[in-house]
């Protein structure tokens, strides 16, 4: 597998997304963290701050998503959908330190909030390999990136498609995509928010269904993807 460096621009333009403040909360405390709970019979996301032992309610979405919603590492800031039963939903951001709750505009799903809760990365065009970083706290954009995976027609024609993740198992990057089908891993990349490079580590879609089978070494007996 070939590791290749592909080199794209980056471009600012001001409010892309709305970044509007529809709620004002107390800031939380240098002690106090975010945690939260899903109602899956009444679709309410409960956000708490916790102090220690003492948990409070802090903010509640009451049309809320199973799934829809991400934490900071520092647990200081979320972001959370109103399901609306579409690609793209409204999207909110709880930050914490400032208390400020706004209302980001229809946002897809598939969006990924980084580990420091600053930044949001998502794919606009739907498998269209081009990826747009935010500023959660301007609503700028910070960066456009496209991925060329070099037979991406042939295989988003059978129903592959690009997930956008946090590089957790990669601590130089920020985020990591995979482009994948029914969970086998087609190729994958990483992306750092400061730069404005695509690190690729591996591509294999000129491979075929057969080939890339045999190399996830499942066995004879395996007969689907993984």
């Amino acid at each position: 597998m070939k590791k290749i460096f592909i080199i794209t621009f980056i471009i600012t333009i001001v409010f892309p997304i709305y970044s509007q403040t529809i709620k004002k909360l107390a800031p939380l405390s240098k002690s106090e963290t975010l945690d939260y709970s899903y109602n899956l019979d009444k679709d309410i996301l409960t956000i708490y701050k916790i102090n220690e032992s003492k948990k409070q309610i802090y903010f509640e979405n009451t049309e809320a998503l199973w799934g829809g919603y991400q934490i900071s590492k520092d647990k200081k800031t979320m972001i959370f959908w109103k399901n609306t039963f579409e690609r793209s939903m409204p999207l909110y951001y709880l930050d914490g330190n400032t208390g400020d709750v706004k209302f980001l505009g229809k946002v897809p799903f598939g969006a990924r909030m980084d580990a420091t809760g600053i930044y949001l990365m998502n794919e606009d065009v739907y498998n269209s390999g081009v990826f747009t970083i935010f500023n959660l706290n301007t609503g700028k954009i910070v960066s456009e990136i496209t991925w060329n995976v070099k037979n991406k027609e042939k295989w988003t024609s059978t129903g592959a498609v690009f997930d956008i993740l946090r590089a957790a198992e990669n601590g130089e990057y920020d985020f990591m995509i995979l482009f994948s089908i029914e969970r086998l891993c087609i190729s994958k990349a990483f992306v750092k928010i400061t730069s404005s490079k695509v690190f690729t580590e591996f591509d294999d879609s000129n491979l075929s269904e057969i080939q890339l089978r045999q190399s996830a070494n499942y066995g004879n007996n395996f007969t689907g993807w993984y």
